[in-house]
């Protein structure tokens, strides 16, 4: 998914099937329910939204969705737990 998204390819992608498990398994402890950065991935619309430095994912511009440069960097998910794969 991620070298698709970095390649501004859109792959077809269900948010509740696909992308969803992912957040609620890596992002949700601290974009949940008290979201950090007021960036809270618990649903499609507000993951759209984005937070605090706006929005996180610009749709069809991989270049500029900074969530997408933060898992790609490494920088999210912080701390111990586990990055996501390529």
């Amino acid at each position: 998914l991620i070298p698709c998204l970095a390649a501004g390819l859109a792959p077809a992608a269900d948010f509740e099937a696909d992308v969803r498990p992912i957040f609620e398994a890596k992002c949700n402890g601290c974009h949940g329910a008290n979201p950090q950065a007021r960036l809270d991935l618990r649903t499609q619309a507000a993951a759209l939204h984005g937070g605090q430095s706006g929005p996180a994912i610009h749709p069809g511009d991989a270049a500029r969705s900074l969530l997408l440069d933060k898992i790609v960097t490494r920088q999210m998910p912080p701390g111990k737990v586990a990055k996501l794969s390529d």
